[in-house]
């Protein structure tokens, strides 16, 4: 044929279909078919996957499978075999009234029938249970009306055998609209031989699209197997998307207040800053001159724990007795929190009157009856609170101060959801004893929540003493850089992060510091030596404080750790939690003293550092998870604490570096609001045992007035499918 086109369909067609072809000309042209033909097509499936074009991509993907194995998609796929005879698979062939699908349903015996040879039923049949195949379910629990999580289960339905699928098989799964157009999601499965015969969960967001769809589709594709499929369609039939949330409170253009506005000297002495930041102005009024319950959100790095520092000192000086309790929901939170007002409350009350729990519950009632500001974590106050009928010391707390309230969407969630509803059932039971007595006050701080209004009501907060700041309300302004990678290998996308970390170095840094978050202590090692190696000889690097060499050099020699002795003169240092303390002390310092200007660590950390810097680097989104087996994405909780790393009063830079797939839900994420939905139904039993124990609940009467003070109560109303619930009515 003339038209290159033709000649090309004509021989892709002989190639697949293995005919043998005479002349040297057409051999050559052959040859190149050989060669190219599955690449092109491979490239053609990756352009239509990064274009979100459904059905092409599929296309491809199959025309690229059908060059490799030279298999018909209309043929058996048992051909794909190596050891099938072919009548034996044009037996099968003929047999086109049979779908694939029903061959894992028919016995050996069956089978040797069907082909009219008895004796090749049992390998015929091993054949078909060897053929890759996964099972689907999935979960839906949607986020916010254009957000939907999707939890899909994968469930290896075949019998792994390495000398034929090797030691892995790489899976596509791809979310479609109803019309299979557009793809809205798509990411790359690896089954690995050992883990054959587990299920596999793969934790996802996908946007809902406006108007709503009737269904999308999951689609479980083989990546080189024809006809390994699985096709699941989630209906939104019965879904019931959550209302609208409220718009953030406005932040006003107010003039900074003084630490002068606090009225007496003593107060406003234990305050370091000239004025208040707008967030500190603005709740002001609501914090030191009234009693009510208060709610201030806003991002981190805002100086919440100064608006809590507020109600503490309202609380000094209108109740002689009174004793506050501030609650975080882990030690990293507290311990700095415990020492930075030891030192700021030290010169306003006396010795012993700012201290911490232990854990003990003798010792803790102790602290609790002597101290007038107590610090604690979620657990140990919920050990300490569950008995609060029989504990006078309990009972006399005048304040509550919650921080990071945004943790109730995360691990230690559950918890905080009980300690907050007991204190608010706590506070109501003793209201009715005693009217006389003033209620107990409870102050909530933590980042931006899109469901904030729920959250207020839950802890008894007015309107009026709401504030919930959008992301973007930052007091000191910050630069958010986004680069997304393609490689679908972990390992593969972090060695690919290495260059662009130091490049966002290299160009961000402006002279100041920097922090680089990276997801394992392994890999805080080896990207400091990456960063060191990047930036040429170390005894000249522009990491390095050049006013301190000399010293640098010294402390370098006195470390234990041999990859520190290295990297510290280039002035770069990492930790992680392994760290001798010596070493940890000696890097901290170094890098407060700005002797060196960059700092490794491992984003588990995130809430145990507590120094800041210019630049915040994420080098990847997710870290391997030991229990689960799998990659897992950071809390979103968690990158927020690391953005929030920038120095307070200047203008901040961030740079995320994280998987194509991730980064449009991660922009969403961090740049509206965060909306947090209760975990509690996970862990019910826990907390609901305990209270019997402690004959807080003696019917089932009190178990149900007892739910009824819970965020869950709150939130299944509004957002029923998130918890698992089904509309029954078109109503």
């Amino acid at each position: 044929p003339s038209e290159p086109s033709a000649k090309v369909n004509i021989l892709l067609q002989a190639y697949i279909s293995r005919l043998k072809l005479e002349g040297f000309a057409l051999i050559a042209d052959m040859a190149f078919i050989k060669q190219s033909a599955a690449r092109i097509m491979r490239a053609l499936f990756e352009i239509a996957l990064r274009r979100g074009w459904s059905a092409l991509a599929k296309l491809c993907l199959d025309m690229s499978n059908m060059v490799s194995f030279k298999v018909w998609r209309s043929q058996s796929p048992l051909r794909q075999f190596s050891d099938v005879p072919e009548v034996v698979a044009r037996k099968l062939e003929r047999k086109s009234d049979i779908e694939w699908d029903r061959y894992t349903d028919l016995t050996a015996s069956d089978i040797g029938e069907l082909v009219g040879v008895p004796k090749l039923g049992r390998a015929l049949h091993k054949l078909i249970n060897q053929y890759p195949r996964l099972e689907v379910s999935a979960q839906i629990q949607p986020i916010t009306r254009s957000l939907l999580r999707v939890e899909a289960t994968l469930t290896p339905a075949f019998h792994f055998d390495v000398d034929i699928h090797g030691y892995q098989l790489l899976f596509h799964v791809i979310v479609e609209d109803v019309n299979g157009e557009h793809i809205l999601h798509h990411e790359l499965f690896s089954l690995r031989s050992r883990e054959s015969d587990q299920e596999h969960v793969l934790s996802f967001t996908v946007p809902i699209l406006d108007p709503l769809q009737p269904a999308y589709f999951i689609r479980v594709k083989s990546d080189r197997w024809l006809h390994s499929v699985g096709v699941l369609p989630i209906s939104f039939n019965t879904m019931i998307l959550p209302a609208k949330f409220p718009p953030p409170t406005e932040l006003l253009d107010l003039q900074p207040l003084l630490p002068q506005a606090l009225g007496e000297p003593a107060l406003s002495r234990i305050f370091t800053v000239a004025e208040f930041n707008p967030i500190q102005t603005q709740s002001f009024h609501e914090l030191f001159k009234t009693d009510r319950n208060s709610l201030v959100l806003a991002p981190s790095g805002s100086g919440k724990t100064v608006c809590g520092v507020f109600a503490i000192l309202r609380m000094l000086s209108t109740n002689p007795e009174g004793i506050c309790v501030y609650v975080a929901p882990n030690s990293e939170i507290a311990d700095p929190t415990f020492k930075s007002w030891r030192n700021m409350f030290g010169a306003l009350l006396p010795s012993g009157s700012v201290d911490k729990l232990s854990g003990d519950t003798t010792s803790d009632l102790k602290v609790l009856g002597s101290a007038r500001v107590v610090i604690a974590t979620v657990s140990q106050w919920d050990m300490l609170s569950r008995r609060w009928r029989n504990r006078k010391a309990v009972q006399r707390v005048s304040l509550i101060i919650f921080d990071e309230l945004h943790f109730l969407g995360g691990n230690s969630g559950p918890t905080l959801e009980i300690v907050i509803s007991r204190t608010r059932f706590m506070s109501n039971e003793l209201k009715a004893l005693d009217s006389e007595k003033s209620p107990l006050r409870i102050i909530g701080l933590g980042s931006p929540i899109a469901n904030a209004r729920d959250v207020g009501e839950w802890m008894g907060v007015q309107s009026k003493s709401l504030f919930n700041f959008s992301p973007k309300a930052r007091p000191s302004p910050l630069e958010i850089y986004f680069q997304s990678f393609e490689q679908s290998n972990y390992a593969g996308r972090l060695l690919a992060m290495a260059k662009p970390v130091y490049t966002a170095v290299d160009r961000h840094l402006d002279g100041k510091s920097a922090i680089v978050f990276v997801p394992s202590r392994r890999q805080a090692q080896l990207t400091a030596i990456d960063l060191m190696t990047f930036g040429g000889n170390h005894g000249n690097s522009k990491f390095l404080g050049m006013s301190s060499v000399d010293k640098v050099t010294l402390m370098a020699s006195s470390l234990r750790e041999a990859a520190l002795q290295q990297v510290v003169p280039a002035g770069i240092g990492f930790v992680h939690g392994g760290m001798v303390q010596s070493d940890w002390n000696t890097v901290m310092e170094l890098y407060e003293e700005g002797a060196i200007r960059v700092l490794v660590c491992p984003a588990e950390l995130c809430w145990k550092i507590q120094c800041v810097a210019h630049l915040v680097v994420v080098m990847g989104t997710e870290a391997y998870d030991g229990r689960e087996k799998r990659h897992v994405d950071y809390p979103i909780s968690d990158v927020v604490r690391m953005m929030g790393r920038h120095a307070p009063g200047r203008s901040g830079k961030c740079v995320i570096l994280c998987h194509s797939s991730k980064k449009d839900s991660l922009k969403k994420l961090l740049y509206d609001p965060l909306p947090v939905e209760s975990h509690l139904d996970s862990y019910l039993h826990d907390p609901l045992n305990a209270e019997i124990v402690s004959k807080s609940i003696s019917s089932m009467q009190d178990a149900i007035d007892y739910l009824t003070w819970t965020f869950l109560y709150r939130r299944l109303a509004k957002n029923p499918t998130y918890y698992g619930f089904r509309g029954t009515s078109s109503a």
